[in-house]
């Protein structure tokens, strides 16, 4: 039988036996189960994406939604906001998020505004997955309230969206979201997530 070898678990268990301490650009692992096939895959990755409806109305994007992004490692903080350092494992914002009208293309939820981070804030994109959730022209989300948690060895970040003026929609079908990592933001060591995605379960988001 030939069976996929579970990459995200094989990482950790490296991390909990500290064989990940030179902290290579990639990793290769192989099974016997897979015939001596093997896999590679890079150490900073994005490992989750979650989309969550917080104000009651499933596929209406609206103030109180929620996003949350995962990534594999400890991130080197500032290059997700240039005045950031990473002398501080938790911080909070309060930031703009723009969701993008794409007309007949997928909406986009990205990064607006963010006072102090030079650049821009380097989260990366979200593919609702839906041209439906903003129509009438773009969905600007300020006070968003942005979280970031730095683990022991993944850093999380929550966004919860705020006051929102512009366009407006609501979907009951679609496809996964899928976030795309910013190729600015890099874990402590350089590495940034390379060509690497993640996608929601649902595929209905907010």
């Amino acid at each position: 039988m030939i069976r996929p070898v579970t990459v995200v678990g094989a990482l950790a268990l490296m991390s909990t036996l500290g064989l990940g301490a030179a902290y290579a650009s990639s990793m290769t692992l192989s099974s016997k189960m897979m015939g001596a096939a093997s896999a590679t895959t890079p150490v900073m990755f994005p490992v989750s994406v979650t989309a969550s409806d917080g104000e009651g109305h499933a596929g209406r994007l609206r103030a109180g939604d929620k996003i949350q992004l995962v990534w594999s490692r400890q991130i080197n903080e500032p290059s997700l906001c240039s005045s950031w350092s990473n002398t501080s494992s938790t911080r909070s914002i309060s930031m703009t998020w723009v969701a993008v009208d794409g007309s007949t293309s997928d909406d986009v939820l990205q990064p607006g505004n963010a006072t102090g981070c030079t650049g821009g804030f380097h989260a990366g994109t979200f593919d609702m997955g839906s041209a439906a959730y903003v129509t009438g022209g773009n969905m600007t989300f300020t006070g968003s309230t942005t979280s970031l948690t730095v683990g022991a060895s993944t850093t999380t970040l929550t966004v919860t969206l705020g006051t929102s003026t512009g366009g407006s929609g609501v979907t009951a079908s679609g496809t996964v979201g899928t976030w795309t990592p910013d190729a600015a933001l890099t874990d402590r060591s350089g590495h940034n997530s390379g060509s690497n995605l993640a996608t929601t379960s649902a595929t209905v988001q907010w």
